[in-house]
Protein backbone atom coordinates (compact mmCIF):
# COMPACT_ATOMS: atom_id res chain seq x y z
CA UNK A 1 0.00 0.00 0.00
CA UNK A 2 2.86 2.19 0.84
CA UNK A 3 4.41 1.26 -2.67
CA UNK A 4 1.21 2.26 -4.22
CA UNK A 5 1.03 5.70 -2.83
CA UNK A 6 4.85 6.84 -3.61
CA UNK A 7 3.88 5.71 -6.88
CA UNK A 8 0.88 7.41 -7.19
CA UNK A 9 2.61 10.37 -5.68
CA UNK A 10 5.48 10.40 -8.01
CA UNK A 11 2.68 10.15 -11.00
CA UNK A 12 0.88 13.25 -9.58
CA UNK A 13 4.48 15.12 -9.69
CA UNK A 14 4.99 14.19 -12.95
CA UNK A 15 1.69 15.57 -13.82
CA UNK A 16 2.24 18.52 -12.65
CA UNK A 17 5.93 18.95 -13.87
CA UNK A 18 4.57 18.72 -17.33
CA UNK A 19 1.59 21.16 -16.28
CA UNK A 20 3.92 23.76 -14.56
CA UNK A 21 6.39 23.35 -17.95
CA UNK A 22 3.44 24.16 -20.49
CA UNK A 23 2.33 27.22 -18.58
CA UNK A 24 5.82 28.50 -18.36
CA UNK A 25 6.21 28.11 -21.83
CA UNK A 26 2.61 29.72 -22.72
CA UNK A 27 3.50 32.54 -20.11
CA UNK A 28 6.75 33.33 -22.19
CA UNK A 29 4.39 33.22 -25.60
CA UNK A 30 2.20 35.87 -23.87
CA UNK A 31 5.24 38.40 -23.18
CA UNK A 32 6.78 37.73 -25.99
CA UNK A 33 4.04 38.78 -28.54
CA UNK A 34 2.82 41.65 -25.47
CA UNK A 35 6.61 42.71 -25.98
CA UNK A 36 6.36 42.25 -29.56
CA UNK A 37 3.14 44.62 -30.45
CA UNK A 38 4.23 47.09 -27.43
CA UNK A 39 8.15 47.14 -29.91
CA UNK A 40 5.78 47.73 -32.62
CA UNK A 41 3.64 50.31 -31.05
CA UNK A 42 7.24 52.43 -30.06
CA UNK A 43 8.76 52.48 -33.45
CA UNK A 44 5.22 53.68 -34.69
CA UNK A 45 5.56 56.46 -32.42
CA UNK A 46 9.30 56.94 -32.98
CA UNK A 47 8.43 56.96 -36.50
CA UNK A 48 5.77 59.58 -35.93
CA UNK A 49 7.99 61.61 -34.16
CA UNK A 50 10.54 61.78 -36.09
CA UNK A 51 8.43 62.80 -38.98
CA UNK A 52 6.94 65.91 -37.07
CA UNK A 53 10.29 67.09 -36.00
CA UNK A 54 11.71 67.02 -39.79
CA UNK A 55 8.28 69.01 -40.80
CA UNK A 56 9.04 71.26 -37.60
CA UNK A 57 12.58 71.87 -39.13
CA UNK A 58 11.47 72.50 -42.71
CA UNK A 59 9.03 75.30 -41.05
CA UNK A 60 11.64 76.66 -39.18
CA UNK A 61 14.53 76.80 -42.00
CA UNK A 62 11.81 78.34 -44.19
CA UNK A 63 10.62 80.88 -41.50
CA UNK A 64 14.10 81.55 -41.00
CA UNK A 65 14.52 82.56 -44.79
CA UNK A 66 11.61 84.52 -44.99
CA UNK A 67 13.01 85.99 -41.54
CA UNK A 68 16.28 87.33 -43.03
CA UNK A 69 14.57 88.03 -46.40
CA UNK A 70 12.46 90.47 -44.50
CA UNK A 71 15.32 91.79 -42.55
CA UNK A 72 17.18 92.59 -46.04
CA UNK A 73 14.25 94.69 -47.50
CA UNK A 74 14.03 96.45 -43.98
CA UNK A 75 17.87 97.63 -44.07
CA UNK A 76 17.76 98.38 -47.83
CA UNK A 77 14.57 100.62 -47.19
CA UNK A 78 16.13 102.28 -43.97
CA UNK A 79 19.20 103.24 -46.71
CA UNK A 80 16.97 104.47 -48.95
CA UNK A 81 14.84 106.76 -46.36
CA UNK A 82 18.46 108.24 -45.01
CA UNK A 83 19.83 108.62 -48.38
CA UNK A 84 16.73 110.57 -49.45
CA UNK A 85 16.52 112.40 -46.19
CA UNK A 86 20.27 113.42 -46.80
CA UNK A 87 19.91 114.64 -50.65
CA UNK A 88 16.14 115.95 -49.93
CA UNK A 89 16.83 117.99 -46.79
CA UNK A 90 16.05 121.48 -47.12
CA UNK A 91 18.36 124.07 -45.69
CA UNK A 92 18.23 125.30 -42.39
CA UNK A 93 15.37 127.57 -41.79
CA UNK A 94 13.88 126.98 -45.19
CA UNK A 95 11.41 124.29 -44.07
CA UNK A 96 8.94 126.20 -41.77
CA UNK A 97 8.96 128.78 -45.02
CA UNK A 98 7.88 125.92 -46.95
CA UNK A 99 5.63 124.61 -44.58
CA UNK A 100 3.82 127.95 -44.51
CA UNK A 101 3.35 128.19 -48.31
CA UNK A 102 1.93 124.84 -48.56
CA UNK A 103 -0.76 125.59 -45.78
CA UNK A 104 -1.65 128.95 -46.82
CA UNK A 105 -0.14 130.56 -43.48
CA UNK A 106 1.27 133.76 -43.33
Amino acid sequence: MMEDCLGFQAQIASVIEILANSAVVEICKLVDAGYAALRSQMDLELEKSQKENDALRQRLQEMDVKMRSCEKRLRRSRQREEMYAVHLKPPEGKWTETVELQTGDH
